[in-house]
């Protein structure tokens, strides 16, 4: 709303305007001048950088000649201006640390300015927010109460020190710490990167630009979610939100389930919808078009929610006249492909492609991120158990049934069009990730669906008479939704501020008497690089290569070994020599890595055994890969054609020479030979029978399966009165099987003709039978086998070629008896798969 609200005269003291400018650049300076102080330096350079965003935020609605929004709104937009500027920046390489504090405080001279010349300055905001709790004590209260929780978090983001090492120390900070230190980000061999313009980490930039990274979740957990408490209160003043509704939503903001596992965009995804929901509902069209493209650096699943949410609403629009919607959508266009266009350019330096996954780029051909087959029917049940599981509004079945009565008659119709382009968002996130847990969708979902959530609210909670209609018995429903989201989590809520405590008190303790632990870790490192002659690039593979100093050399991380590379690809499974050839024609001489028995976690090359035999289709093919990658170094360190330069604590440096012989062709695909090579692994490691077990490129594991464990032989055949409470069992040393239910479906392939042996077992005194095992292959019985009198089968099978023709091919395994109907049928100690073989 525009501020032309006549102020009190206390409002108008230049003192005063003075005063609040000097306390937010004290902020600043203080931010600035203690890097090592988490908690004062941090929660400092928190507020800081609202004040330096709102400052944008102001520059922005001057130069589009509209009128001066609430903070929230006012801050979004200077974020989004922030992001098209620091675009041209790092298309050019840069968006250093000096670049993005010349930024800042361009951002703060904006504050400035608005503070020295706006009608309503902050201490007469102060002095209208201290007037509204007087006379309305009660809901006063209440708002004093979300301020507090605000607060709460806000300073817990910042006294929150752990990352997530997987992703975090391993690829995200590393990214904010090449840009700050670079003004790039060019990273061939980065998977993270490959699938992300960078959006995020230029944000994050903004809170290491202090000289710390030691408070990473200040921008997105801190900063961010505020951000959106200030948008959902703003717009709710705009629509006339009663009372109910926002403190409710409020509180769930407030509360909500902490489902961020890394500092990828969450909150920030969250704050820029909610304010291009905002903008699109204001008509200012050019600033959507910046708005839009700003949102879309932040993920790229984000690019067609924002696309089709536009287009929706200026679709709606045309009520208007053509004429005007074909301006509008012009003026979008024009300021969006203006803002992405640097984003594009610095995307394909890095990783030859701007819009992955359709364009792989540096992406390794031979890799899906999807399963190798899927049915139709398994889409669909897949598709309905996401649509179920959402995580962490729980609500939102509830909430869509209420979206399904709800009519938006603005001209734009911005919330039905948020809707439709959510929905569809989701649904192809959904096709595109099949095979993924639902909690790991719904993350890559939180920005538009809270967005949505919030703008439901407050549209919904404006009550009748507004353009946004819905029944009573719709409005109630929604109230019902939000007290049920509040007590759903309230579980967690003890266990999460109290965490938030323990944070506090380590953060406090840090900022008296310093971090030496983390200290001798930055030392390691820092002797580590300096075996490395300066300038010369570097690939590394370490856990934390974020400590390395990326304005010294030229750094190439392996986030994620084999999943993305330039050129011919980094020849995986193809030995130690193979690989050092490669890497010397691309121009890295040295390779910094940590050895395995001392990775902290990434790089623990026994875990990844484990989850090789333990996880699904694409974390297993990530295990193949690390496994290969921890293994090619380890012998390339004890080679004579590389030199050792550095080796302490577990952290070493190769010297690969300048010379190594042209790679060889080699017959056979990347994935035939990744197969073969687990399949030795399996073998060394004495883990064949558990290697036969696992899903692979010629035989596929489907339902009527239960996931690998190791079994004692004390529990083969259990008793009559055993199986009433069947044993819990734990993974252990043993006997490697398979849960085998009475109807198992496997997928096998081959293009010559296969023989199929398995092993599987039952338990005689639990079917009280000896069942008959029927195995077919597309409809066509192949072989019948009854139990022997210790319940076991032991089944070779040949299957001529004529009959696997055309690619996969359904394998059934059908049990006549297995168990009593009314007992749990996936008792392990029941049937199971021992062995499958198909060779």
């Amino acid at each position: 709303m525009s501020e032309t609200a006549a102020p009190r005269r206390g409002g108008w003291r230049p003192a005063g305007r003075i005063a609040v400018v000097a306390a937010v650049l004290t902020l600043g300076a203080l931010g600035l001048a203690a890097p090592g102080a988490i908690l004062r330096g941090g929660v400092a350079w928190a507020v800081f950088l609202l004040a330096v965003a709102s400052g944008w935020g102001y520059l922005v609605a001057r130069l589009g000649r509209v009128a001066d929004p609430d903070l929230g709104l006012r801050a979004a937009w200077g974020l989004c201006a922030y992001l098209g500027v620091a675009g041209l920046l790092l298309a050019v390489g840069l968006l250093s640390r000096p670049a993005i504090l010349a930024l800042v405080a361009l951002g703060a001279c904006g504050f400035a300015w608005r503070e020295l010349v706006t009608p309503v300055p902050a201490a007469a905001r102060a002095a209208q927010a201290l007037r509204w709790v007087r006379a309305n004590p009660g809901l006063g209260v209440l708002a004093v109460v979300l301020g507090l929780l605000a607060v709460v978090n806000l300073v817990g983001a910042v006294a929150m020190l752990e990352r997530n090492p997987w992703d975090d120390d391993l690829a995200y900070t590393p990214l904010v710490k090449r840009l700050l230190d670079a003004g790039d980000l060019i990273e061939p061999f980065s998977f993270r990167r490959l699938s992300a313009y960078g959006g995020q980490t230029a944000l994050q930039a903004l809170a290491g630009a202090r000289d710390s990274l030691a408070t990473i979740h200040l921008l997105d957990r801190g900063l961010c979610q505020l951000l959106v408490l200030l948008l959902a209160a703003g717009h709710a003043k705009e629509r006339g939100t009663q009372a109910l509704y926002v403190v409710l939503l409020g509180l769930v903001l407030m509360l909500l389930p902490d489902t961020e596992i890394n500092t990828a965009a969450a909150w920030s995804g969250a704050a820029l919808f909610l304010a291009l929901y905002r903008t699109v509902g204001r008509g200012h069209w050019g600033l959507v078009g910046l708005v839009g493209a700003a949102t879309c650096t932040l993920r790229q699943n984000y690019l067609v929610v924002v696309i089709l949410f536009v287009a929706l609403a200026l679709f709606a629009s045309r009520r208007e006249s053509w004429r005007v919607v074909r301006a509008n959508l012009g003026l979008v266009l024009g300021v969006a492909v203006v803002a992405m266009l640097p984003w594009w350019i610095a995307s394909y330096r890095s990783s030859g492609t701007f819009l992955f996954p359709l364009v792989d780029g540096t992406f390794n051909h031979a890799l899906s991120l999807q399963p190798g087959v899927m049915s139709w029917a398994e889409k669909l049940a897949y598709l309905l158990w996401a649509s179920i599981e959402t995580s962490p509004l729980v609500v939102i079945p509830v909430l869509f049934a209420v979206l399904c009565v709800t009519r938006d008659r603005r001209s734009a119709a911005p919330l039905w069009a948020l809707t439709i382009a959510a929905h569809v968002g989701f649904y192809l996130l959904v096709l595109g990730f099949a095979g993924t847990e639902p909690f790991h969708l719904w993350r890559y979902a939180f920005g538009f669906s809270l967005a949505l959530f919030v703008a439901m609210v407050t549209e919904i909670g404006a009550g009748e008479g507004t353009e946004v209609v819905t029944p009573s018995l719709g409005r109630w429903l929604l109230v019902a939704a939000l007290a049920l989201q509040i007590l759903v989590g309230r579980g967690a809520i003890t266990k999460r501020f109290a965490a938030l405590g323990a944070n506090v008190r380590e953060a406090a303790l840090i900022d008296r008497r310093g971090d030496a632990a983390a200290d001798a870790e930055q030392a390691r490192y820092r002797a580590l690089q300096a075996a490395v002659p300066a300038g010369a690039p570097v690939l590394v593979m370490l856990d934390d290569p974020w400590l390395l100093d990326f304005a010294r050399n030229p750094i190439a991380n392996l986030d994620t070994p084999g999943f993305a590379s330039p050129g011919p690809q980094l020849p995986m499974f193809r030995g130690p020599e193979a690989v050092r050839s490669y890497l010397v024609a691309q121009g890295y001489r040295y390779v910094l890595f940590v050895r395995s028995d001392h990775s902290r976690y990434f790089f623990r090359r026994p875990f990844w055994v484990w989850r090789l035999f333990n996880d699904g289709e694409l974390f297993a093919a990530m295990s193949a890969y690390t496994i290969d990658a921890i293994d090619t170094f380890a012998q390339l360190a004890a080679s004579p054609t590389a030199t050792v330069i550095h080796d302490r604590d577990g952290l070493v440096a190769l010297d690969l020479g300048t010379t190594a012989p042209l790679l060889e062709p080699v017959g056979g695909t990347e994935a035939q030979r990744r197969d073969e090579w687990v399949r030795l692994l399996a073998n060394r490691e004495g883990l064949h029978d558990a290697w036969s077990l696992t899903t692979r490129g010629d035989l596929r594991f489907e339902d009527g399966v239960g996931p690998l464990a190791f079994v004692d032989g004390s529990i083969d055949d259990p008793a009559w009165f055993e199986i009433v409470r069947p044993k819990q069992l734990e993974a252990m040393r043993g006997t490697p099987i398979r849960a085998l239910y009475r109807r198992a479906h496997l997928r096998v392939r081959g293009e010559r003709a296969m023989t199929l042996r398995l092993r599987a077992v039952v338990a005689l005194n639990v079917t009280y039978t000896r069942p008959r095992l029927d195995i077919s292959l597309d409809g066509e019985l192949l072989a019948s086998a009854v139990a022997d009198e210790r319940g076991r089968y032991d089944i070779t099978l040949a299957v001529p070629a004529e009959k696997l023709a055309g690619g996969w091919h359904d394998l059934y395994l059908v049990s006549s008896s297995i168990a009593e109907p009314d007992r749990d049928v996936r008792d392990l100690r029941v049937s199971r798969l021992e062995l499958v073989e198909w060779r």
